[in-house]
């Protein structure tokens, strides 16, 4: 998932998380980076197991170039840092229903989640 204010290495996908997720903090040519180890469930033994799922890069320590190229090294899916979908993005054409994820024109998503009235206005942006 891209986050406004850190790059990140895919290493595994979050589809397949079994369990709990923790981060830590680590340094890679002496620069802070956080990576996320999240349990897995093995398809042989049932057993969880704590694997590498992605490795974070902050946006004022990296250069995109850097975290690229760290990225097709390791063999890694890289996402580039995206600025959220604001509520001011959305236009008051549509209407959609609470616990809906709406996409941004720029590809990121918002999560829409309120009590109260079933429909909520959006802006610019199709219900995914």
């Amino acid at each position: 998932m891209p986050y406004p204010n850190y790059m990140s290495g895919q290493v595994l996908s979050p589809k397949n998380i079994a369990g709990s997720c923790r981060m830590v903090d680590r340094t890679i040519k002496d620069k802070k980076v956080y990576m996320v180890f999240c349990q897995f469930r093995d398809p042989e033994t049932r057993d969880l197991k704590w694997l590498l799922q992605s490795v974070r890069f902050d946006i004022e320590l990296w250069q995109p170039a850097e975290v690229k190229a760290i990225c097709e090294k390791e063999g890694w899916r890289f996402e580039a840092a995206k600025k959220p979908v604001e509520k001011a993005d959305l236009s008051f054409l549509s209407k959609v229903r609470k616990r809906t994820i709406i996409e941004g024109p720029d590809g990121s998503s918002i999560f829409v989640k309120a009590e109260g009235n079933l429909e909520y206005p959006i802006i610019k942006g199709r219900k995914i």
